[in-house]
């Protein structure tokens, strides 16, 4: 019999093998092999793939303000001031509604991707 592993008492035997350890005749299927009765159409419950372009989208709309704020050495400067306030105060205080609306664009982007998941595991097109 072949033994996995080094362990006493450990009985597995090798996959595509018979009980004594000699080829089973039969060729294991391997995992990259195609299906041949597999179409390639999706199908309800079909696998929905983790990243769509609205992800994509979403998670750059939540990096654009972060990414803006971090980067201090692009607003560190008093010219041009804006009713006697400087350009760094300004600046940031303008990001906040920016802020808003950039995290409302990846909320509806989010929504529209998840309705879009839940139609096609129930089997609706996009």
């Amino acid at each position: 019999m072949v033994l996995l592993g080094g362990l006493a008492g450990a009985q597995d035997v090798l996959p595509g093998c018979g009980a004594d350890g000699e080829p089973s005749g039969a060729e294991p299927k391997m995992p990259s092999d195609p299906d041949p009765t597999d179409t390639g159409a999706p199908g309800p419950g079909a696998a929905v793939p983790a990243v769509t372009p609205e992800r994509v989208l979403a998670a750059l709309a939540l990096l654009v303000p972060i990414v803006a704020m971090l980067w201090v050495p692009s607003y560190n400067k008093n010219d041009p001031a804006l009713a006697g306030i400087p350009f760094f105060y300004w600046y940031q205080l303008l990001w906040v509604p920016a802020s808003a609306v950039f995290t409302v664009a990846a909320y509806l982007l989010i929504n529209r991707d998840e309705k879009a998941r839940k139609a096609a595991r129930n089997g609706g097109a996009r």
